[in-house]
């Protein structure tokens, strides 16, 4: 999408969004998969044990995960915008998006930074799975909650900022779903949503529903 000879198919205001959110979902899963699996992993264990206990890494790694994980949803919630202003705003879209998503990429980077500044502080560490196998498996943990205060939560304010821009979101796939439906009842001489579209507002749906069942798993941690 950003350098091979086809680029110029992907200019458009949703691919460079969807572009810049999947490099941070990779960066997220490469991240969680560091921090989460391989202190699971018998054959990458000896690996885990060079990083420490405590150490810099550690706590980067949990710091980098809350990060590309918020500032992915916040560019989902966009991708959404995006499928609404395409009905909304029809031949002013192009002229909108233009002047305005530098902005909203601007939102999407800075924001997450409000929600998780604590995260670089908290105690965070790696501890044996098994208390009496301290050379076996390890898992990620939080020591000393009481240097943040209670409501200092990555996983509240995750489900805080979901909420939120859920909210926006079902509003505006319902309205995207609305248009289709009507769209399909219309003449094909007469229908004004290309194929195209189409798909790219269910990619936009799928993502929404995608991002609600990531927020009921985060209940659990409030």
């Amino acid at each position: 999408m950003f350098i091979s000879k086809f680029k110029t198919q992907f200019n458009g205001s949703f691919y460079k969004i969807f572009g810049i959110s999947a490099c941070f979902n990779v960066v997220c899963s490469i991240l969680y998969n560091l921090q989460v699996r391989f202190p699971q992993t018998p054959a990458l264990i000896s690996i885990v044990h060079s990083w420490g206990s405590r150490s810099f890494f550690v706590t980067f790694l949990q710091t980098g995960i809350w990060y590309t994980y918020n500032v992915a949803h916040l560019l989902n919630f966009f991708i959404s915008f995006n499928r609404f202003t395409v009905f909304t705003l029809k031949i002013h879209y192009n002229a909108f998006w233009r002047r305005w998503l530098p902005y909203f990429i601007g939102i999407c980077l800075i924001v997450p930074c409000f929600l998780m500044w604590h995260v670089p502080f908290t105690d965070i560490y790696l501890k044996p799975k098994y208390a009496n196998d301290p050379n076996g498996l390890w898992n990620y943990a939080t020591g000393n909650p009481e240097i943040i205060p209670w409501m200092m939560s990555a996983s509240r304010f995750t489900v805080f900022l979901l909420t939120g821009t859920a909210s926006c979101s079902l509003i505006f796939n319902s309205y995207v779903i609305l248009q289709l439906v009507k769209d399909n009842f219309t003449p094909i001489s007469q229908k004004k949503t290309s194929k195209q579209d189409v798909k790219l507002s269910f990619y936009a749906m799928v993502v929404f529903a995608s991002d609600m069942i990531y927020c009921v798993q985060q209940v659990k941690y409030l």
